[in-house]
């Protein structure tokens, strides 16, 4: 039996209610822990990316098999999604010929030290374009990993060059709390929300709301450098859906 698989065994005693084991056993069983705990966030963020990537294109499905499988949903999952599609294009030029050995190298390393950090760090360096990210940690003052989580939103900015244009107001300022206005509303079930819009008002509202929301979003996929294709695809077909059938609600009340 492997060791791995010995401490794996001792945990799940553990979780059982069994208390009789050596410290040798429960300092393995800890190390195994904390080593498993250090790469739960980030490998989530990969796995979560390459589902959609390669295996559930639709959104909509996509969403709905992380949140049934894995509870994972609302920012949370959208913000692993985005952790993950970075880390993956890092490892791009592995499978590019084109590209040198020592490239390769470096994006193994910078792979691999960004996968060993933190979460907070992590979605905070998402905001730095892929191409960008080698120079972006050559130029931190410190290792990553030596950094607070304030730090490395504060170089993040920096780099960007935000932190100016924000104290400048050029940049519009953050929306107190939309974040949560926006997780509250993809938790809605879909019938409830159906049955909530029940007048003029919360109709009118509603599709203000909607439709400035959707703009938003289609918004910042145009301004990618490179944007989600399936993402995309999957909005353009739902809206067309629609069109279709505002149409035949047109044409029978006409």
């Amino acid at each position: 039996m492997s060791e791995n698989v010995k401490n794996l065994e001792v945990m799940e005693r553990i979780a059982a209610g069994e208390f009789g084991f050596s410290a040798e056993e429960l300092t393995g069983a800890v190390d195994f822990a904390l080593r498993v705990s250090a790469r739960t966030a980030a490998t989530t963020a990969v796995a979560v990316a390459l589902v959609r990537r390669d295996h559930i294109r639709d959104a909509a499905e996509w969403v709905a098999w992380a949140r049934d499988n894995f509870r994972l949903e609302g920012s949370y999952l959208h913000h692993l999604h985005k952790v993950g599609k970075m880390l993956i294009g890092l490892r791009e030029c592995l499978g590019d010929t084109q590209k040198s050995a020592e490239c390769c190298n470096n994006t193994v390393k910078l792979y691999q030290r960004l996968f060993a950090t933190d979460w907070d760090k992590l979605y905070a360096v998402t905001r730095i374009p892929s191409e960008q990210l080698a120079a972006f940690l050559s130029h931190l003052s410190k290792p990553i990993d030596k950094l607070t989580r304030g730090e490395v939103r504060a170089a993040v900015a920096e780099w960007l060059g935000s932190a100016g244009r924000a104290t400048t107001g050029s940049v519009q300022p953050e929306l107190p709390g939309f974040d949560r206005a926006l997780d509250t509303v993809v938790r809605l079930d879909p019938e409830a929300l159906v049955a909530a819009v029940n007048d003029d008002d919360k109709a009118a509202q509603s599709l203000r709301a909607g439709m400035g929301l959707l703009g938003a979003a289609l918004e910042f996929e145009k301004r990618r450098e490179c944007p989600d294709v399936p993402t995309l695809q999957a909005a353009k077909a739902a809206l067309l859906s629609e069109i279709d059938e505002i149409e035949a609600v047109i044409a029978k009340a006409l």
